[in-house]
């Protein structure tokens, strides 16, 4: 990002806490667990579920659904 005249760099600062992010960069190998739009108002977070210590959520396994469209 280009830097233009009277820009001044501040030192990082936490923008927000989300429970499980923690000590994230050693979980995450290929790269940060976040992504934040063009524009920077957005945040796409890649949380595992129910790291807030709620039950993750079910996981349901359709096996052979190629024939239920058969019919």
């Amino acid at each position: 990002m280009p830097l233009t005249p009277g820009t001044r760099i501040g030192a990082p600062r936490e923008l927000f806490a989300v429970a499980g992010m923690a000590g994230a960069g050693a979980r995450f190998r290929l790269g940060a667990p976040y992504a934040a739009t063009r524009d920077g108002q957005r945040f796409l977070l890649n949380l595992t579920p129910g790291a807030e210590g709620a039950a993750a959520p079910p996981l349901t396994v359709v096996t052979n659904w190629q024939a239920a469209l058969k019919k």
